[in-house]
């Protein structure tokens, strides 16, 4: 049962490479896709070397399902970590 109030997605992801403007070149891909991003954190990350990048969006605006497909393709790591936050179970989708 989805809620009426639930639009939010969070992902954790990390690019392939760390580069000048990776961040940058992530973010475009939200842009392009017309997906409003709630909240973004940088991190070191403990999974790669590197930085990993924490995002909330809001998945009522633009086409989430293709920016995470074009996403894919940029990054060495992505989860999603929760859909639809307000009825999150702690499932990995």
């Amino acid at each position: 049962m989805e809620s009426k109030n639930a639009r939010n997605t969070c992902l954790i992801y990390s690019p392939k490479t760390e580069e000048t403007g990776a961040l940058a070149k992530t973010l475009k891909i939200f842009e392009d896709n017309n997906v409003n991003l709630v909240h973004i954190e940088s991190r070191s990350s403990t999974r790669r070397p590197g930085y990993e990048f924490f995002v909330e969006c809001d998945s009522t605006t633009g086409s989430l399902g293709k920016a995470i497909d074009d996403l894919k393709s940029k990054c060495g790591y992505l989860s999603i970590i929760s859909r639809d936050y307000q009825d999150n179970t702690g499932r990995l989708f």
